[in-house]
């Protein structure tokens, strides 16, 4: 059987980036997440942005080499800066 073995959903959150990356490799290889990006709030325009390309290099780097979704209703993601942090296979 092809496609990932596990699918779980997680948050964007500290905590849970660490736990996918303490697994042993050949059982994250085989781990597809969803991570979740919640609803942020900042000051300013300038302040979401940073907080939200914090949360998502966390994730980009635990997942470099394995395949994830990302559900991230909250935020507008279709601007260029994340077109490489969020590239497709």
């Amino acid at each position: 059987m092809s496609g990932p073995l596990y699918v779980p959903v997680l948050p964007i959150r500290a905590h849970a980036v660490a736990a996918v990356k303490d697994l042993a490799p050949r059982i994250r290889d085989r781990t597809s997440p969803l991570w979740t990006l919640p609803v942020m709030t900042a000051e300013n325009a300038d302040q979401l942005k940073a907080a939200v390309d914090k949360e998502l290099r966390r994730v980009a780097t635990v997942q470099k080499h394995t395949a994830a979704w990302l559900d991230a209703p909250y935020a507008d993601l279709t601007a260029a800066p994340y077109a490489d942090l969020l590239g497709r296979p």
